[in-house]
């Protein structure tokens, strides 16, 4: 067969982000740990403040090790009602060094990020204040609120401020609690926290672009209360950079999720990446029925192309554009219905408890568990890309697969290589040269000995006989193109084109004899399409040194 030149196109991951951080009162996180971590996964929260966390146990924290993919911190609890768990996307820390500091066990942490490529820095002070309901200590409160002011005010700290947790207090009852009427914990804390936004310049994010808008976080069943208690702070030098606040019906708590999402620049750009089938579309009927009848409508003209490998490559190419029109398609349904659910599940809780019907309660019980079931689908896509040969059809989603596919991804993830003179590098550019010559001299030709290839050539002995060179060098039959698909791992695909071993054999009776005229032709002219002369190559670590 001639030899064809071979174009290669090597992936480097490089990381960006948008800045997505949000509060959640988890009261306690032992119980939900796997739970909540695939909620916030999917959510793509950046930063995630966990407050009320109460004691988290060893086990549990092996379970964040390995499903959580990124870094975390425990401010541990003192008691069963306090406790901090911060946790941060991998994303996070290519492009930010982080550090963070537990001032008070249990209640106040403070994240600190600095931009691995500008000067950019912001902070974060994540609490967890406690009401005199359950504290009942008035100069302890007041001690709590004294050091977050201090803490806040230390000149180590830039301009850039973020306040964020459950402060279990609001600032104005009349529009952030259902019964209006100001608590002994406001009056303990306000004065002092007039004092902290004075001196910090923060302000609340969402009052500040919801004047009059009443929503709540909190729903107290046991006094039919409802209050805005969890809130976000920003500083005036970050409100340029504000995006959007966000409040989101939770179904493991009653504390609702706040969500603030700030367009901070990070640097870098993210490259395109790499398409791949998502093979559960292939159980769609109307899908399968939309691509059979594109297959059997589009081999009408197949000879009317200069090759079959034409015909072929333009297939493909639609092929891929149906699925992902209905990809696309379909992840439109799924958000408008979950954006639907979470409409109408926080127009139903932001109804006073003494208000509500039994209808609208067993309302809300139905619409949590629709969310419920809305997250366990996207769940499907963990077994796929963690990479697991044997996978039982109903097996559960055990912190197995999670680790599988965090260990997976952080294996693509390059952050320092060496350069040629030994040294390492991080920046980005820097990175992207050094793969690209290390590719490029790597597949240069250099000149073959004719003497040495001969030499090599006249050692072998062992030759096939007249039959089994005819059965070898003969055309392809259905029959073996079927085997190979057969010996192919699932979610593995024979090329660029993002089509794998599943799709194959989905549509094998619809497909079988044009690609064995394809497959049979590139055989006889002895020619690869364009196609199927490109490789991939994605970077992994070697065992030992990660820069090298």
């Amino acid at each position: 067969m001639a030899v064809t030149s071979i174009y290669i196109i090597v992936f480097l991951s490089i990381i960006t982000m948008a800045l997505k951080i949000s509060t959640h009162n988890v009261i306690g996180f032992n119980a939900k740990a796997g739970q909540l971590i695939e909620f916030f996964k999917n959510k793509r929260f950046d930063i995630i403040i966990c407050t009320e966390t109460k004691p988290i146990t060893p086990q549990t924290e092996n379970l964040i090790k390995r499903n959580w993919p990124g870094s975390y911190q425990i401010n541990h609890a003192q008691t069963f009602g306090d406790g901090l768990l911060v946790l941060y996307s991998n994303k996070i820390t290519q492009t930010y060094i982080v550090d963070i500091e537990n001032i008070i066990q249990g209640r106040l942490s403070v994240l600190n990020f600095k931009n691995k490529e500008n000067s950019f820095q912001f902070h974060i002070f994540a609490v967890y204040l406690p009401s005199f309901s359950t504290f009942n200590n008035r100069t302890k409160m007041e001690n709590y609120m004294k050091t977050l002011n201090q803490t806040m005010h230390m000149d180590k700290y830039t301009q850039n401020k973020i306040l964020i947790g459950d402060f279990n207090f609001t600032e104005n009852p009349k529009l952030d609690r259902s019964n209006q009427n100001m608590t002994p914990t406001e009056k303990i804390y306000m004065p002092i926290f007039k004092e902290i936004k004075e001196q910090n310049k923060i302000t609340d994010c969402f009052r500040e672009f919801n004047p009059n808008k009443i929503q709540y976080t909190f729903q107290s069943k046991s006094s039919n209360i409802q209050s805005r208690i969890d809130r976000c702070y920003i500083s005036d030098t970050l409100k340029r950079f504000y995006n959007k606040t966000e409040i989101k019906p939770g179904y493991w708590s009653d504390h609702d999720v706040l969500t603030v999402t700030l367009n901070i620049p990070t640097g870098s750009n993210r490259g395109k990446g790499t398409w791949k089938l998502n093979t559960s579309i292939l159980n769609d009927p109307h899908l399968v029925n939309q691509i059979n009848n594109y297959i059997n409508n589009f081999a009408q003209t197949k000879y009317s192309f200069d090759n079959l490998q034409i015909w072929w490559e333009i297939a493909k190419i639609e092929i891929k554009k149906i699925c992902i029109k209905y990809s696309i398609w379909k992840s439109k349904q799924r958000t408008k219905e979950r954006n639907n659910i979470e409409t109408n599940l926080s127009d139903l809780k932001e109804i006073p408890f003494n208000q509500r019907s039994e209808n609208q309660n067993q309302q809300i019980t139905f619409l949590e568990e629709n969310l419920k079931n809305l997250d366990n689908y996207k769940y499907e896509g963990i077994k796929i890309r963690s990479r697991v040969d044997q996978i039982e059809k109903d097996e559960q989603y055990t912190p197995f697969f999670f680790n599988q596919y965090k260990t997976h991804e952080a294996k693509k993830e390059i952050t320092q290589l060496y350069n040629k003179d030994g040294q390492t590098c991080t920046d980005i550019k820097d990175l992207k040269n050094i793969v690209h010559n290390f590719y490029q001299e790597l597949y240069t030709p250099n000149p073959v000995s004719e003497q040495d290839q001969n030499i090599l050539l006249d050692q072998i002995t062992n030759t096939l006989d007249n039959e089994s060179q005819q059965e070898m060098e003969g055309l392809l039959t259905e029959k073996e193109i079927f085997l190979a698909l057969k010996g192919m791992k699932n979610n593995k695909s024979p090329g660029s084109d993002g089509l794998p071993r599943e799709f194959y054999l989905k549509f094998w009776n619809t497909l079988k004899p044009h690609l064995l005229e394809v497959l049979n032709e590139i055989f006889t002219i002895e020619n690869l399409s364009k196609t199927q002369n490109l490789a991939i190559i994605t970077l992994l670590y070697k065992k030992n040194d990660h820069k090298n």
